[in-house]
């Protein structure tokens, strides 16, 4: 199991039918801009 940004480059690099993509909010309280805190898309990506 592992968790990265949703990006199209993550989907992409986990396209494999072995991958399943799990898309989720989380809550991000560090960023350098203070306007882009808050919540972001994540993906957990597992295998079946």
């Amino acid at each position: 199991m592992l968790s990265n940004a949703d990006l199209p480059l993550t989907a992409k690099l986990y396209s494999n039918p072995e991958f399943k993509i799990h898309h989720v909010q989380a809550k991000r309280s560090i960023n350098s801009n203070g306007t882009k805190r808050g919540k972001v898309g994540e993906v957990i990506i597992t295998t079946y």
